[in-house]
């Protein structure tokens, strides 16, 4: 029996319930993307953009109050803010409530992390859980989905976008509706102002070091070793010539381009590991599909 194959395991609902609500988020993340208005998107000193002056990025944390004063004694400046934030305070906390429940998802995987590690769901295990044909495969999508969250943020939203967004809605909202402003502040922080890209880290590798805890990186490292030697979408007999390793293993070569940048001491120094994955995912296709039509280039982003 499997793990979503008894009606009444809380494991398997629990697992499943999580990958759901996280292609659920990933739907939502999607249509904002397509759907920014302009003004957050125009260069500040563009001429185009009459609301420069009132389209404040985090610098605007540090100084708030300068912010506000300047807004309230520039003449014509009041009224243009008051525009501003009507015409984009809804779209604004729409993309706030996406950023916040991309934080509640990451704590909901850690929480269930923690317990199957504790034995909350009698019988299972992280070990157990990787044995079972569902559980490998939900257990896998659970981190996957967090990180292509992050991927398709980086790529469709733009970091001084993301920080527009929620200043305009940290400045219509009370301070009671915006409980995980500080989480969401550093989940959506830009990646180019960072110190750590000034050392040469490279963005992904930011975004995915911001919440990233020892016990999701002990669970990465056991699904890295799984899916180095495992098949887990039993694609097998779909694709059961040699020469057709690479395309038999896709969907599984792109749960593995995620999952080590949640444990990257692999990608960075354990070479007969990542000698066995380029093997057998890797060698004859560099160019990733990620999720809808997102591809990455490995030979541009290892």
């Amino acid at each position: 029996m499997t793990l979503l194959g008894e009606r009444e395991n809380l494991c398997g609902k629990s697992l499943l319930q999580l990958v759901s609500s996280g292609s659920a988020i990933i739907a939502e993340l999607l249509r904002i993307s397509s759907a920014v208005p302009r003004v957050f998107l125009y260069d500040v000193r563009n001429e185009k953009n009459m609301y420069a002056q009132v389209c404040f990025d985090f610098s605007y944390l540090k100084e708030a109050e300068e912010y506000e004063n300047r807004v309230n004694s520039t003449s014509g400046l009041l009224e243009l803010d008051t525009e501003f934030l009507e015409t984009n305070s809804e779209f604004a906390k729409r993309a706030y409530n996406l950023f916040e429940s991309m934080i509640k998802y990451w704590r909901d995987v850690d929480v269930f992390l923690e317990r199957l590690d504790k034995g909350y769901f009698i019988h299972h295990s992280i070990e157990n859980v990787l044995e079972d044909t569902d559980g490998k495969q939900l257990i896998s999508e659970a981190l996957y989905l967090y990180g292509v969250m992050l991927v398709l943020m980086e790529a469709k939203l733009p970091g001084i976008v993301r920080e527009r967004l929620v200043i305009a809605s940290y400045r219509t909202e009370s301070s009671s509706q915006l409980e995980y402003i500080d989480q969401v502040c550093k989940l959506v922080r830009r990646t180019e102002s960072s110190k750590k890209r000034e050392k040469g880290i490279a963005p992904l590798e930011i975004m995915f070091s911001r919440f990233c805890t020892e016990r999701i990186q002990i669970v990465a490292k056991s699904i890295l070793a799984r899916l180095s030697t495992d098949d887990i979408y039993l694609t097998n007999a779909a694709f059961p010539a040699p020469e057709m390793t690479t395309i038999r293993l896709a969907s599984q070569a792109a749960l593995i381009f995620i999952i080590l940048y949640l444990y990257p001491t692999t990608l960075k120094s354990e070479d007969a590991l990542m000698r066995q994955i380029i093997d057998r995912h890797f060698c004859d296709n560099w160019i990733i599909h990620i999720y809808m039509g997102h591809t990455v280039n490995l030979a541009q982003e290892w």
